[in-house]
């Protein structure tokens, strides 16, 4: 018989009812760790969980229906700890990987990332780049799709010059570096307080924004 080398149960923050975070979300320290992983799955000691705004306005709009001790949250970085047969060698047990829930997984099924463990089918995953750490490729799998179609869209290639509105937040930062490692000119606009990191950057021109209060 096969043994597991991971335990029955993890920690895991959880909700049942709706409201936000600080109010609904408690520490389960005797969750159900996810089952033996199947065909393409994989099942992922998690290191890092990115945290988002749109899991908050989940936490409280969710139907009831759906808030059974849910685990919310979506993208993360770990280690393999276990595979399916039908999973490719790069995703062997150790290996260190990144990625982020499927829609279905953490809407309806509950399962997200604020916990020790999550399974996932292998097509969610990728390994994680060397040169970034479990923090830093925790928070790429959302924002990084985003950032990525949005140049694809664009069609944006060496020479052209572009303009990120926004370029300070965690998509629009995404899209600088992209855009700038295609060997594009990149124009942004950002608040006043960020233009140092746009700098930081490499952006070729940067337009910040002044806050105005307007006295009635």
């Amino acid at each position: 018989m096969k043994t597991k080398n991971y335990p029955a149960t993890m920690r895991a923050w959880a909700f049942s009812t709706a409201g936000v975070p600080e109010q609904v979300l408690s520490l389960n320290s005797s969750f159900p760790t996810p089952a033996e992983p199947e065909g393409s799955e994989v099942l992922v000691q998690i290191s890092h969980a990115a945290l988002s705004f749109p899991r908050k306005n989940f936490m409280e709009g969710v139907p009831s229906a759906l808030r059974r001790n849910a685990v919310p949250e979506v993208d993360f970085s770990g280690r393999v700890v276990a595979v399916g047969v039908d999973v490719s060698e790069k995703f062997a047990p150790g290996a260190a990987v990144f990625g982020t829930v499927s829609k279905y997984g953490s809407i309806v099924s509950g399962h997200g990332t604020l916990a020790d463990y999550i399974l996932i089918n292998a097509d969610c995953i990728a390994v994680k780049p060397s040169n970034a750490s479990f923090a830093e490729a925790s928070c790429l799998s959302v924002l990084g799709q985003v950032a990525m179609e949005s140049i694809r869209h664009a069609q944006v290639k060496q020479g052209d010059r572009i303009l990120v509105n926004g370029g300070n937040d965690a998509v629009g930062t995404a899209v600088v570096q992209i855009a700038k490692d295609l060997g594009a000119h990149v124009v942004v606009i950002c608040s006043g307080t960020k233009a140092d990191i746009m700098k930081s950057l490499d952006v070729d021109e940067v337009n910040a924004l002044i806050p105005v209060v307007l006295l009635l």
